[in-house]
């Protein structure tokens, strides 16, 4: 349960809902089927030499993470029946939990079929005046919600579609001293902000642009010196890879710069400002490719230099949407490198994200699987 508290110091995934499970039984059976079929994806992995085991002999087929699932499901229809269950914060952490289940077997192309959103839009709607009060389980499901909805809403290049207008959220979108987990969630804030102007209905306005550009910089300025590496060294190709090393503290400063990493790729990719024809345009179209790509690299070398499996998830997100745009041959070799580690190590569907790549960038037929 390590991933979902990424961003949450208390840890309320890895030391309260085990401890909740085992009074809710749709909570328990969300983590046994999360916990299943994750098992079952790394089995297949394991058979590469390349791949230490971590599962040992455990055995457990994918049968037995869908019979998980239907159970869980089951509990949570029966529960929806009466409305008073859909403020239930362990009810809620068992959605998000079943969520993970489907992020595993989506492509990562953006073909997520999004079974379990609504479920968690329900939850997360009607616990609103609750969510965001203490910094206990309640509060940190919502946040895993909120990233796993940024992440399929970036992947399928739509808005955001959970309603962010609380007015506890405004604390939120502050740049005063607070904790790091606060800190943190401020930046997952933004990126939802982002995908919702870039996304959203609305006609694209340049203030509002303005502002959210101006939030970037300001979080990234003002942010406390936790959050800044304890290491640093540029990408060299003679030594160690095209990749920046990166070294933060934690999971919490690593998933918040890579979230601000994902904005400022929508900010540089829907810049209002860059003209549609004359003189202009080309070198601004350049200049965009370059500052896309150069959030690319960070994404990969902050996953790989902390080595943290939601790091190398984001960093496939961030390639899986903007590869196309790296003509090097050595740099597409390696961020398909990113591609095919993460989906040994962590059971990630990138197949057909690396066969998508392959064509964009015109491998020939024979190089693609």
């Amino acid at each position: 349960m390590g991933n979902f508290d990424s961003c949450d110091i208390s840890r309320q995934f890895a030391l309260v809902a085990p401890f909740r499970a085992l009074s809710c039984p749709a909570l328990l059976y969300a983590i046994l089927s999360a916990s299943a079929r994750h098992i079952s994806q790394r089995r297949g992995a394991e058979s590469s030499p390349n791949i230490p085991s971590a599962i040992g002999e455990l055995q457990i087929s994918p049968e037995v993470a869908l019979e998980y699932q239907d159970i869980c499901i089951s509990h949570l229809i029966s529960l929806a029946e009466d409305t008073t269950n859909a403020q239930d914060e362990d009810l809620l952490a068992a959605a998000v939990v079943l969520r993970f289940y489907e992020e595993i077997d989506a492509p990562l192309v953006g073909v997520d079929d999004e079974i379990y959103l609504c479920g968690i839009q329900i939850f997360i709607e009607a616990q609103s005046q609750y969510r965001l009060e203490s910094a206990g389980l309640r509060s940190a499901a919502f946040w895993v919600g909120i990233r796993q909805e940024i992440h399929t809403a970036f992947l399928e290049q739509r808005g955001i579609r959970f309603n962010l207008s609380c007015p506890r959220l405004s604390s939120y979108r502050s740049l005063d001293p607070t904790d790091d987990s606060t800190w943190a969630n401020r930046v997952i804030l933004h990126c939802a902000d982002v995908l919702t102007y870039c996304y959203g209905e609305e006609i694209p306005i340049v203030d509002r642009y303005d502002h959210l550009l101006g939030y970037s910089q300001g979080w990234l300025t003002s942010k406390p010196p936790t959050f800044s590496p304890i290491y640093y060294k540029s990408p060299s190709q003679s030594d160690e890879g095209m990749f920046p090393q990166i070294w933060y503290l934690g999971d919490c400063q690593v998933a918040s710069t890579q979230h601000w990493h994902l904005a400022r790729m929508l900010l540089a990719a829907f810049d209002p400002r860059i003209p549609r024809i004359g003189p202009r345009q080309k070198k601004r179209l350049v200049e965009q490719d370059n500052e896309i790509k150069e959030n690319v690299f960070h994404l990969c070398g902050i996953a790989y230099s902390n080595k943290t499996a939601s790091g190398l998830i984001t960093a496939c997100m961030g390639i899986s949407m903007c590869g196309d745009r790296f003509t090097e041959k050595s740099e597409q070799e390696a961020l398909l490198e990113v591609l095919i580690k993460t989906e040994q190590l962590h059971a990630l569907s990138t197949t057909r994200a690396q066969r998508q790549l392959r064509e964009a960038w015109g491998w020939s037929e024979s190089s693609i699987p």
